[in-house]
């Protein structure tokens, strides 16, 4: 019914005054009809007649899926590209629409994906945004020094678009759980990290870099008598399979320093 309600637009319509949105709902009646070759007939007089912004990229992705329907990949690709250099790319259709199932099986496919996942989450490819990486997996942790017992648990998790360093901290001894994000500022070029423990304590650590071989920040404890120490936290890189934790505090502004705690991530590996 609504084929023939297009097409008679299109019949009715003097040719100067058809739009490309016509055509493109045209199309789609092909596309739900399963006749490939008119969707696309109908497609590319709408592409013809430039489309604004907004419905072109809507109309490029609906060609993208039929041309994979029709085992096309060059110009699935073609489309594809298109979409992934104008911003407008949906990863999920990517992942899960059926359209693409004969794309997925090119290898090709694969760069296309990754190319589009970059360009949607641009701080998955920048470099200042990965320096803290070496923190991501599933941890036993240790005292330093100790072999055992272990004294906690952490899962540390790429999030926000890898924009965002997530811990999840459990202690095994205390009644102590814990939080914290931690991402790179680009406005500042420092890191930050904002923890929350279970018992509502919140700590606020800046300036963070990343050099010789650990990310260091620096923060301001409460002391015992009201007034804002220094402190320094560390998270040494020991390898792929091992992270030094180590914060320490001056109650004179520097002179002598204490150690709050020193802790060693051991990767939890899967026996699986």
């Amino acid at each position: 019914r609504a084929k023939r309600a297009y097409e008679l637009v299109l019949t009715q319509t003097p040719g100067d005054k058809v739009t490309a949105l016509t055509f493109l709902r045209l199309g789609f009646c092909y596309y739900h009809l399963k006749n490939y070759n008119k969707s696309l007939e109908n497609y590319n007089k709408s592409l013809a007649l430039n489309p604004p912004p907004g419905q072109r990229s809507v109309l490029m992705s609906r060609m993208a899926r039929v041309h994979s329907l029709t085992n096309d990949h060059t110009n699935a690709f073609i489309m594809i590209d298109s979409l992934i250099k104008k911003g407008f790319i949906l990863l999920n259709d990517l992942d899960t629409a059926a359209d693409y199932e004969n794309i997925r099986k090119d290898k090709l496919f694969r760069d296309y994906y990754k190319k589009a996942y970059a360009t949607m989450f641009t701080c998955s490819t920048n470099p200042k945004n990965r320096e803290f990486d070496f923190w991501i997996g599933e941890w036993d942790v240790y005292q330093t020094g100790s072999a055992s017992p272990v004294i906690g648990r952490s899962v540390i998790q790429n999030a926000s678009g890898e924009c965002m360093i997530l811990e999840n901290w459990t202690s095994l001894f205390i009644t102590d759980v814990g939080k914290s994000m931690n991402f790179y500022d680009s406005r500042s070029g420092k890191w930050e990290q904002v923890w929350m423990r279970s018992d509502g304590h919140v700590q606020h650590f800046i300036n963070g870099e990343y050099r010789d071989s650990a990310m260091r920040f620096t923060f301001e404890p409460n002391l015992p008598d009201g007034k804002k120490g220094m402190g320094r936290f560390i998270f040494f890189n020991e390898g792929n399979n091992k992270v030094r934790q180590f914060q320490e505090q001056s109650a004179d502004d520097g002179k002598t320093w204490q150690t709050v705690y020193d802790f060693t991530y051991v990767r939890r590996i899967s026996k699986n």
